[in-house]
């Protein structure tokens, strides 16, 4: 999601807009133009696409908003040219939580298309239909609101088929975590929603019915990408931040240049670092002046803006930092790293730093554990 455009950033959390959006805004004023629609016709649509979409944007936020709540946070809400995403950082403990999460986006909707009910009130709901099939009308910009509210009612009924990772997949997982454990939950709910990604694909395929289609591959690539992560945490969860931490790491001085940096990640010795002030001790960690961290991707820039002159305190990030157990899981590490703005995490006993952990030592010690299950490791006996 790396190709993606920051358009606003709401309750703290960014909405991205995908270059295919982009596509998309351009492709259907010139598909529409060539089905022979007139120019009225078209900015009706396109208005149309633009409102869908923001009602989108408030299903997303549905599920953010909810996620905040109990304690989850959203790292981006992304949007496609087939819907919308909310990436948290880390799912939910409990099942509950995430079956209120999941049911929120569709609520959203449910919720639009009872505040644009009244509409009927006024106006008769037959001008709309064409047997029990709704019609979209372009005489006046009033004509937007019985689609909308259609459109509302169907998002919310499609995003509740138990097709995982959507909504009603979700759903279907949370339900079945109450009674297994979330890895088996996944498992069914993956099945479930390969086998609905399979009939989404083969009814595009003979109805030349190329969104739904599209929705078809994301599925089912999206699904198996969401198993690997689920049996990646149920892997992290086996071991503790005192079997991984390392114990020789480098104490980078504030008011050092940043040449010394450099020179470790030039000799690949360390690519993440804690950073101290001798004159400071502001995270409450005893004698140990621990005031932030430097990442990789600070110094590289230092090197590409030749300022390796610099003070290393320039480049630090000062954000709150916690600190790690010993005896805390690797998966409370990963979600810690990943939820908070630090590259690197110190692992203290009783205020005393007793090592450090960072994603290269996390995922070089997986990846060690993973040889070890396959027997690709020598031992000595």
């Amino acid at each position: 999601m790396s190709q993606s455009l920051l358009i606003a950033k709401i309750f703290d959390i960014p909405v991205k807009l995908h270059w295919s959006f982009g596509l998309l805004l351009l492709i259907i004023p010139l598909a529409l133009q060539g089905m022979g629609l007139n120019t009225k016709e078209i900015i009706f649509i396109t208005v149309l696409v633009l409102g869908v979409f923001a009602c989108v944007v408030m299903h997303e936020f549905g599920h953010a908003l909810t996620a905040k709540h109990y304690g989850v946070t959203t790292k981006d809400i992304i949007l496609l040219p087939i819907g919308g995403v909310a990436r948290l950082n880390r799912l939910p403990e409990k099942p509950l939580h995430e079956f209120l999460i999941a049911i929120a986006g569709p609520a959203v909707n449910v919720v639009i298309a009872a505040l644009l009910m009244p509409y009927f009130l006024f106006n008769p709901l037959s001008e709309h239909l064409v047997g029990s099939q709704p019609i979209l009308n372009f005489e006046t910009w009033s004509d937007l609101i019985p689609a909308l509210l259609f459109i509302n009612v169907a998002l919310a009924v499609f995003n509740l088929i138990p097709a995982f990772p959507m909504d009603g997949g979700r759903v279907l997982r949370s339900l079945l975590s109450m009674k297994t454990s979330r890895l088996m939950a996944t498992n069914i709910a993956v099945r479930v929603g390969q086998l609905f990604a399979v009939l989404f694909i083969v009814y595009a395929f003979n109805n030349n019915g190329l969104g739904l289609g599209l929705i078809g591959v994301f599925i089912f690539v999206a699904a198996r990408q969401e198993l690997a992560n689920i049996r990646f945490e149920s892997n992290l969860e086996q071991f503790t931040a005192g079997e991984v931490f390392h114990s020789k790491f480098s104490r980078l001085q504030s008011k050092d240049q940043m040449q010394i940096p450099f020179g470790y990640l030039k000799r690949v010795e360390e690519y993440n670092f804690l950073v101290f002030d001798e004159n400071l001790s502001r995270t409450g960690f005893g004698s140990q002046d621990l005031i932030g961290t430097l990442n990789e991707k600070s110094i590289i820039k230092a090197v590409e803006d030749s300022d390796l002159d610099a003070s290393i305190l320039d480049y630090t990030n000062q954000n709150p930092l916690p600190g790690l157990s010993p005896n805390e899981s690797l998966k409370s590490v990963y979600e810690k790293l990943h939820e908070h703005s630090h590259s690197i995490l110190p692992v203290l006993d009783n205020g005393e730093i007793l090592g450090v952990i960072d994603f290269h030592i996390l995922n070089r010690f997986l990846d060690f554990q993973r040889k070890l299950k396959k027997g690709k490791v020598a031992t000595k006996k």
